[in-house]
């Protein structure tokens, strides 16, 4: 009788998210070859997908993405993978998402988006990124804070400037 590579230990974790989690490439390629569920989430809705971004580890990310992990379903906050990359300054691994035609605007339950956490946690690197690749400098949250609210309240220099350049561009566009 062989190893039970689908059960899951009494918080939800399974091989694949333990493997996801360390970095393992090799091995996440090996379980996906034994048919496990790409997908499935942890107790909080946490997908391999998202364990590996968390932990910034682009190629298991590539892995998962190219095995079929849904690069938009979120955990039980409404955070996406986008949404923790973009939270912990990982501008290779939201590049690596965006390219897997993630939707770049999708909030977390309180409407904060990728860009919105981004700007409020400093991150310039990913504020770039984003906006290079589509985010909505203007979508709020649900209590009223955009983006550039945020990165102004922190005080973060340079992620202001970024957003009120695009900002003034959006609206010179709109006067012509």
């Amino acid at each position: 009788m062989g190893a039970h590579v689908k059960k899951a230990a009494d918080d939800g974790w399974t091989p694949l998210n333990i493997a996801a989690e360390k970095g393992h490439e090799m091995v996440v390629q090996a379980l996906m070859e034994l048919g496990v569920d790409v997908n499935k989430a942890v107790d909080d809705g946490a997908t391999p997908l998202l364990v590996a971004v968390h932990r910034g580890h682009e190629m298991v990310v590539r892995a998962l993405m190219e095995l079929g992990a849904d690069v938009n379903k979120a955990v039980d906050t409404g955070a996406t993978p986008l949404f923790i990359a973009a939270q912990n300054g990982r501008e290779t691994v939201v590049r690596a998402l965006i390219e897997a035609d993630v939707d770049v605007n999708k909030a977390e339950d309180n409407g904060a988006t990728p860009l919105y956490i981004a700007a409020n946690n400093g991150h310039e690197a990913v504020v770039r990124a984003l906006i290079e690749l589509g985010a909505d400098v203007n979508q709020p949250t649900d209590n009223g804070w955009t983006p550039l609210a945020i990165a102004a309240r922190q005080g973060h220099t340079a992620i202001v400037q970024i957003l009120r350049d695009v900002v003034l561009v959006q609206m010179q566009h709109l006067s012509l």
